[in-house]
């Protein structure tokens, strides 16, 4: 009898071991495709390939982030010249004539930025705004053997094109105020141990205003004062397309670069109003439908690191940037004696130093 109880237990025995074997063998099948499934995709047409990793930092939080930058730009656009000094009268004799033109200074603006990471494959979406304005003014006047020769505002029509208007001062003042607003998707993710990619699409939205003030003390070809006011207004949009190369050189620091291009729709708005004794010209509006293109670069380097037992990451950067827009001075301008203007279509550039931190929580 008590052998066959021994037998009995002996049987159980082998089978519990064989059904705890089963179930950790279920266990580590488990566990493995599970991990298989992290560095794995399926493609749409059924293949089945290495998966990017992602780039974004490991730290336990709600995949949110806030960015916020400090620009120091300068900006810089052709057709600012607002007069001509000769050494001479150009009519009666030879003379070299020397443009008056505004250059702008540094001045500091501002961007902001608020996203979140989606859960399928750590796509980010962010929007981000962006905040410029720059003035400058400048003034020319008339010396002792000189003709000083403003350049914008509208002649007067009875004059002929051998008659110029002479002014003995000639003050100007150039406003310009940038917004832009950028709606990105992208996602982060690894090429090699060190080597990261960020290619993104996007909508962008730009309202440039730019706004001229000028007043001439005339003294040919009669005594009297032209003041002239001219908005040079655009808003548009488009799609936009760019990416970011990133290499770390470490845990913590890193070198990037990126570029960006988009293709606005939108339309010019300009008005030009002027003040002068005997002028038939009291206003000018113009409305211009134009597609206009944009571009940027960056360059820089950044550091970041987890933070308060890795519940929240941070990150700051500083980086060269550049910003090209196509064709945004489209303010009119007069030959001499006709009221048949042209527009100067003069690229605005905007570049600088950008210091930027990143909080992700």
């Amino acid at each position: 009898m008590s052998a066959l109880i021994f037998k009995r237990l002996f049987l159980c025995a082998i089978a519990h071991s064989l059904f705890a074997q089963e179930g950790d063998l279920n266990t580590r099948v488990a566990l493995l495709e599970s991990q298989m499934s992290e560095v794995a995709t399926t493609t749409a047409h059924g293949n089945i390939g290495a998966k990017t990793a992602s780039a974004y930092p490991q730290y336990v939080g709600e995949n949110w982030f806030f960015v916020g930058d400090m620009l120091w730009w300068h900006a810089d656009e052709g057709g600012t010249d607002y007069a001509v000094l000769y050494d001479g009268f150009p009519e009666t004799t030879k003379a070299h004539g020397k443009n008056r033109k505004l250059n702008f200074k540094w001045d500091f603006g501002f961007k902001a930025g608020i996203g979140t990471l989606l859960d399928q494959d750590k796509w980010d979406l962010a929007l981000y705004f962006t905040w410029f304005r720059t003035t400058n003014s400048s003034a020319s006047s008339l010396h002792d053997g000189k003709l000083l020769v403003p350049l914008l505002g509208a002649e007067y029509p009875e004059l002929t094109s051998e008659v110029t208007f002479a002014a003995s001062q000639v003050k100007s003042r150039w406003t310009i105020h940038f917004y832009t607003w950028d709606l990105n998707l992208g996602r982060h993710f690894f090429v090699s141990k060190r080597l990261a990619f960020h290619p993104y699409v996007g909508v962008k939205v730009a309202l440039i205003d730019q706004h001229v003030r000028t007043r001439s003390e005339l003294f040919l070809p009669y005594s009297t004062n032209l003041s002239t006011k001219i908005k040079n207004d655009f808003w548009g949009f488009g799609p936009m397309l760019g990416g970011e190369g990133k290499w770390f050189l470490g845990t913590h620091f890193n070198v990037f670069g990126s570029a960006a291009a988009s293709i606005l729709w939108g339309e010019f708005f300009i008005r030009q109003h002027q003040h002068l004794t005997k002028s038939l010209l009291d206003s000018l509006e113009l409305s211009i439908h134009e597609v206009v293109p944009a571009a940027q670069f960056q360059l820089g380097i950044g550091y970041e690191t987890n933070i308060h037992r890795d519940r929240y990451h941070i990150a700051a950067n500083v980086r060269y940037e550049e910003q090209i827009w196509w064709n945004q001075n489209q303010m009119p301008y007069f030959p001499v004696g006709t009221f048949k203007y042209k527009r100067f279509s003069e690229d605005l550039t905007l570049q600088g130093i950008t210091v930027d931190v990143r909080f992700d929580f």
